[in-house]
């Protein structure tokens, strides 16, 4: 579920918000390789899973291959992208 300080849930509870993580760390940030990245989301994605991924301190060619690549895999394991909403429903 990602990393949280425990007094957040507090916090959100009382303005009425939701903690949400993620559950898959794609690690992009330690690799130049995209095809790194990829072989870590393609091993543990499933149905339901939010998939953490960094757009900063990488060049835009490999935002590009990883994002590409995550749509694949997404498709190629019969999921979809949804919004937190309907992950929530």
């Amino acid at each position: 579920m990602g990393l949280m300080n425990p007094h957040y849930r507090n916090i959100l509870q009382k303005l009425g918000l939701k903690l949400i993580g993620w559950n898959v760390r794609s690690l992009d940030l330690n690799t130049d390789d995209p095809n790194v990245a990829l072989r870590r989301i393609e091993t543990r994605i499933r149905g339901g899973s939010i998939v953490l991924m960094h757009d900063a301190r990488q060049p835009q060619e490999f935002l590009n291959a990883v994002l590409l690549g995550v749509i694949a895999i997404v498709t190629s394991k019969n999921l979809k992208f949804v919004t937190v909403d309907k992950l929530q429903e």
